[in-house]
């Protein structure tokens, strides 16, 4: 007896829960979603493979930026999530305006330069 879609659909959201995963939908720009292709395609990767990547490395990143030293000499506090989503939306922000006006990239920010240089970051082809 052959499965219906809805059962085999079913089944499948089971073995993808059973293995620890999670089924999301995300919506791109078409240049990003390009970019994901590239990506996958050039190293051999899944789609779901470079987005997991990118968000460790985009953890990394937002953890390294968001520490620092406490007042008292201790350990390192963190910044509070509110500030850091503030410089987060500004960057975004301040890619996107340059991205409508004339396509030029804006001048490297410290978290940028410092990404380069931990090797979070690598060579964007268009």
């Amino acid at each position: 007896m052959a499965k219906s879609g809805k059962q085999r659909q079913s089944d499948y959201n089971d073995r993808l829960k059973t293995a620890g995963r999670a089924r999301v939908t995300i919506t791109l720009s078409d240049r990003l979603a390009g970019l994901l292709r590239d990506l996958a395609v050039r190293h051999g990767k899944t789609h779901g493979d470079v987005v997991e990547l990118g968000i460790l490395a985009a953890n990394k990143a937002l953890a390294a930026v968001e520490t620092v030293p406490a007042s008292s000499g201790s350990s390192p506090a963190l910044t509070r999530p509110a500030t850091a989503l503030a410089n987060l939306q500004a960057q975004v922000a301040e890619l996107q305006a340059a991205e409508q006006e004339d396509d030029a990239p804006p001048p490297m920010r410290a978290a940028e330069r410092r990404a380069l240089e931990l090797g979070l970051a690598g060579e964007v082809r268009q």
